[in-house]
């Protein structure tokens, strides 16, 4: 991995995100069929469903949605905050939504990202048991 990377990633760290914007922008591209959910589409969906937020803001809430996505390929652990709906989607507990908008970024090759799973699957279980729902 570059120095260039990991730079890259440390920025995208540092930027908080809130978890209710990764829900607003999760509703968003629920809305649209899959088959339109093109990068070009995603990148307007963020800017249509956060027009006040930085462009920076906007690129960091998408890699955390793109980690949140690389993550729930290998934890199995994750499927137990999901509820798989009858269209074949996926309604996210808010406790997920949490440890994604607060845990750090980390690289899994040059050209994803993901979460560390430990840091992660703690993360959430403390934002449930916050909420009342653990």
């Amino acid at each position: 991995m570059t120095d260039s990377n990991e730079a890259y990633v440390r920025k995208l760290n540092e930027q908080e995100v809130s978890p209710e914007d990764m829900a607003a922008v999760m509703r968003a591209i629920a809305e649209h069929p899959r088959e339109c959910r093109s990068f070009e589409a995603l990148v307007g969906l963020l800017v249509k469903t956060l027009p006040h937020r930085s462009t920076d803001y906007r690129v960091a809430l998408n890699f955390r949605l793109q980690a949140l996505d690389e993550l729930s390929k290998t934890v199995p652990n994750l499927g137990g905050f999901e509820i798989v709906a009858p269209d074949g989607g996926h309604l996210v507990h808010g406790a997920i939504l949490v440890a994604a908008a607060h845990c750090r970024l980390v690289r899994v090759d040059d050209r994803r990202v993901s979460f560390d799973e430990v840091e992660f699957v703690t993360e959430a279980m403390r934002a449930a048991e916050t909420e009342g729902s653990g």
